[in-house]
């Protein structure tokens, strides 16, 4: 069984992203946005998102580089 966090990273490394919707289909018992703020501070993780108007905010995420 994988975590909420690798659940998480294989939707943001998408070359298209992904939207809340499908954030919050990956981790459904927490706040997608409180869980994605950890990745960025706690884990190191580079998140962008991207909004058109009219349409849904994609989020990006780059994983931290290995030492």
């Amino acid at each position: 069984m994988q975590t909420q966090y690798q659940r998480l990273s294989k939707l943001l490394t998408r070359k298209q992203g992904a939207n809340s919707a499908e954030l919050a289909k990956a981790a459904p018992s927490l706040s997608i946005h409180k869980r994605v703020s950890e990745m960025a501070y706690r884990l190191g993780w580079t998140i962008t998102k991207r909004k058109e108007q009219g349409k849904l905010t994609v989020y990006f995420g780059t994983p931290p580089k290995a030492k």
